[in-house]
């Protein structure tokens, strides 16, 4: 619920409750979502994961996964990539900030990549 005034016909929010609703409209869904498409602002819930898989590249260890998110517009593959790949779980309700969606072999991939954020907010 917003709290609100009412003064000759404007409602006034609260300044938290105002950033909270703003940032729910801005959320995008995943149906809504385009191969290279970057900026990306969603949560979805985590409904599946692959195993943590590890490897090297140009000296240096990594660890990759690939999840399944989903909203209720639908789902997608999320790259989780080294500490992502560790704490992100089935289950959790996760947000990204900045992501971006690639195409691998024809299917929508997002990851938060390296300019991106990924957060649990719920587990």
């Amino acid at each position: 619920r917003m709290a609100r005034t009412v003064v000759q016909g404007y409602a006034f929010f609260s300044t938290d409750n105002l950033k909270k609703h703003l940032e729910l409209l801005s959320q995008m869904k995943i149906s809504e979502l385009q191969a290279r498409q970057g900026k990306v602002e969603l949560e979805a819930s985590v409904v599946a994961k692959a195993e943590i898989r590890e490897f090297e590249k140009l000296g240096r260890k990594g660890k990759v996964c690939n999840a399944t998110i989903q909203d209720d517009s639908g789902t997608i593959q999320l790259t989780l990539w080294n500490e992502d790949a560790d704490t992100v779980n089935v289950g959790d309700r996760v947000k990204i900030t900045n992501g971006y969606v690639n195409e691998f072999q024809g299917e929508k991939q997002l990851t938060a990549g390296r300019f991106g954020k990924l957060e649990v907010v719920k587990t």
